[in-house]
């Protein structure tokens, strides 16, 4: 990840913290946790050979999937409200600023999204997962700020000055 961290502040034994970072690096650190969860499907599977391809497709949507939230477009910047009720309370959340994605990411809780008939219980507690919102406008990274207040996570993201593009 690259060398540009903030910290953000804590708000209900939340800590946040804002990476500006490269997809190369973020792509690896999504890679590693979809398989680290893969292999844990597959101890449980007793390593079946014929449902590693499930096993793969579940890890990934388990591990890396939509934020539940809203990008709010105003004059000179995007404002995100974010759930992040999926990640443990007392653990931070990294929160990597790219041009056009947010991706929030740290260790996961209870899942209250997880919940209801028919629904096979997923024991993801402990690992890491990512969330992302794609955005609809480009904005400048280095410039992020977020808040956080229970289980809402706010982050202010002022768009990118025309003419300027995004490193």
């Amino acid at each position: 990840m690259m060398a540009m961290e903030q910290p953000v502040g804590i708000s209900e034994k939340r800590t946040l913290r804002i990476f500006n970072v490269g997809e190369p690096a973020l792509a690896k650190a999504i890679a590693d946790s979809i398989a680290r969860r893969t292999n844990q499907l597959q101890r449980a599977d007793g390593r079946d050979p014929e449902k590693r391809l499930n096993d793969f497709l579940e890890a990934r949507a388990e591990i890396f999937r939509r934020i539940y939230g809203a990008a709010f477009n105003a004059t000179d910047r995007l404002d995100v409200v974010a759930d992040a009720s999926s990640f443990d309370m007392g653990e931070e959340i990294k929160i990597y600023v790219e041009p056009w994605r947010v991706t929030l990411c740290g260790k996961a809780g209870p899942d209250p999204h997880n919940t209801g008939a028919g629904k096979k219980p997923v024991q993801l507690h402990g690992n890491i997962i990512f969330r992302f919102l794609d955005l609809v406008e480009e904005i400048d990274p280095s410039q992020a700020r977020a808040e956080c207040e229970g289980c809402v996570i706010e982050i202010t993201l002022p768009k990118m000055q025309s003419g300027v593009r995004a490193a």
